[in-house]
């Protein structure tokens, strides 16, 4: 029984002069070229024309080496060939990934559709150089696999949507998705500014609420009818950064057709060239209780519970 050295020296020692393993060893010979004359710990990054011009030279080799290795020699899982889908894999990261090692966001969209081409174009292509069609059973499998790698790529595209929505606007993170039908929510939410401002309008309304008479529940309703009570103002204080008051607003309404239901609103206006405008609602609910009593002059008084949704409403203006 042979030993994995002694495997891999065999399956890359070239049976002729051309062919993919003299690709292979080609592009490792100019990779410790590189690595002998600028040293292990050289920023790759920051290459000059001539050594970038050999990096993508064995780069370039190294791609051909193993696409042609795929062509001959096809991976299997399963009994299905994943051969397409490593060859499109290479040809992704020769077209997309910088020099600096980035990867441009354009792979994940593009590598589903081209695997699903490398793997169609033989079967509509004979060894005769001419076009052929294949046969129902073959279409069948053929369409199934091009519908498959579509949905792919789709949700790949539709991952780097939500992922910029999230960098640019950081509430969504906060936001309620339990009536999405594509978005799952997993681990805790994250802080934001939106999600602060709105925790910190209910934690004020709770304390001028719970456990109060409900006389004065109805008051403190009454004033934020009147528009007596600068939420902004409130809840500014208790920020960890009050340098951008001027950028956002911050609300409280009375649902229409309700007496004890409450809107929160936080806004933030379109900043031209950067993002539109947007804002976070949440639904509290004043309810009268009888856990806590307040007596006065021998009756007893219901006092008022606050209830709140979990997470906030995203909304875009």
């Amino acid at each position: 029984m042979t030993n994995p050295v002694d495997r891999i020296r065999q399956q890359l020692t070239p049976p002729k002069a051309l062919s993919w393993q003299s690709l292979i060893l080609v592009s490792a010979l100019f990779w410790l070229i590189l690595a002998v004359a600028l040293g292990i710990q050289y920023d790759w990054s920051d290459l000059g024309v001539s050594d970038r011009a050999i990096s993508q030279l064995a780069w370039i080799l190294l791609f051909a080496g193993l696409t042609w290795w795929q062509l001959e020699n096809p991976v299997r899982l399963g009994g299905l060939s994943i051969g397409p889908w490593i060859i499109s894999a290479l040809v992704c990261a020769l077209l997309f990934i910088r020099p600096s090692g980035e990867i441009s966001p354009l792979v994940w969209v593009v590598w589903p559709l081209l695997a699903a081409a490398i793997a169609v174009f033989p079967r509509v292509r004979g060894d005769s150089n001419s076009w052929t069609i294949p046969s129902v059973r073959e279409r069948s499998a053929l369409i199934l696999l091009i519908l498959g790698s579509f949905i792919v790529s789709c949700w790949f595209g539709f991952s780097l949507i939500i992922q910029g929505w999230l960098a640019t606007y950081p509430e969504l993170m906060a936001a309620d998705v339990s009536g999405s039908n594509f978005v799952v929510r997993l681990g805790e939410v994250g802080e934001s500014e939106g999600k602060t401002i709105i925790d910190e309008m209910q934690a004020y309304i709770a304390q001028q609420t719970n456990g109060k008479p409900w006389g004065t529940v109805e008051r403190f309703l009454l004033d934020i009818q009147l528009g007596k009570i600068n939420f902004k103002q409130q809840v500014a204080g208790k920020l960890p950064n009050s340098s951008n008051l001027d950028e956002w607003t911050a609300w409280v309404e009375i649902v229409k057709g309700s007496e004890y239901d409450l809107k929160l609103y936080f806004r933030k206006p379109n900043i031209e060239g950067e993002r539109m405008g947007y804002s976070l609602t949440k639904t509290c609910y004043l309810r009268q209780s009888n856990s806590t009593p307040q007596r006065s002059g021998g009756e007893l008084l219901p006092t008022g519970k606050l209830f709140c949704d979990i997470y906030p409403q995203f909304n875009f203006e």
